[in-house]
């Protein structure tokens, strides 16, 4: 498994270099803030993650209290999750929208034929309809 660690008060992971001063031979931890998890510094375990934290604030350059670890695995498999859940909300209501307009045209006398060619046009979903699914609603 990998970690990553993220500033939880301002919402933001972290690039982590280690730097070295080449006529002192000072080694600097330098933290830059990273706006995507895939994009931070890992590790392979939680210690790795509490040990160069330690080392952070033994150095006093940055203030880590809101600081904490995040399993990336467990990250990618809820943004997996989420995504799976919109596409099903998707099909769903493109369903409904078409069985809708399935019984609207039958209403009307229309065969299946000319069903099948009106529907050739396909089904449209408003921009209004996917905001709703995107923020659960």
């Amino acid at each position: 498994m990998s970690y990553v660690i993220k500033d939880i008060e301002k919402k933001y992971w972290l690039g982590i270099d280690r730097v070295i001063n080449n006529t002192t031979c000072d080694i600097t931890t330098v933290v830059e803030p990273i706006y995507s998890y895939k994009a931070a510094t890992k590790f392979d375990s939680i210690d790795e993650c509490k040990a160069i934290m330690d080392q952070i604030k033994s150095e006093g350059n940055y203030d880590i209290p809101a600081y904490a670890t995040e399993n990336v695995e467990e990250m990618i498999e809820a943004e997996n999750k989420a995504e799976e859940e919109k596409n099903e909300a998707i099909r769903k209501l493109a369903q409904e929208k078409l069985d809708k307009q399935v019984e609207e045209y039958k209403a009307q006398g229309l065969s299946d034929e000319e069903i099948r060619k009106q529907l050739n046009n396909g089904i449209f979903i408003t921009p209004e309809e996917l905001e709703k699914i995107n923020k659960g609603v």
